[in-house]
């Protein structure tokens, strides 16, 4: 439970890395952030998966994200996310 806890913090902190690195010097960090192993489970799959949207990637990142909602079919960041990219009607399934 401590993993989980310590990879959901993690999991914030890199949401913000997310807003600060996108579109300049740092982008590339985003791939090695992704590739951490601290990040872990469904945390790394949705990281992943907003980074693969803003990259244009949709198929890619509606394809994490399917896993996310898999493993937590109720959480919310989770869920709000699958309906900004269009998976309203899949994560309800």
């Amino acid at each position: 439970m401590q993993c989980e806890g310590r990879a959901k913090n993690l999991a914030a902190w890199h949401d913000e890395l997310l807003t600060w690195l996108r579109d300049g010097e740092g982008e590339d960090r985003l791939d090695l952030i992704a590739q951490h192993p601290a990040l872990a489970g469904p945390e790394t799959d949705f990281f992943l998966a907003r980074l693969c949207w803003r990259r244009g990637q949709a198929a890619r990142s509606r394809e994490l994200m399917a896993g996310c909602l898999k493993r937590y079919p109720g959480a919310i960041e989770f869920l709000a996310f699958a309906n900004e990219i269009g998976m309203a009607a899949r994560s309800q399934s």
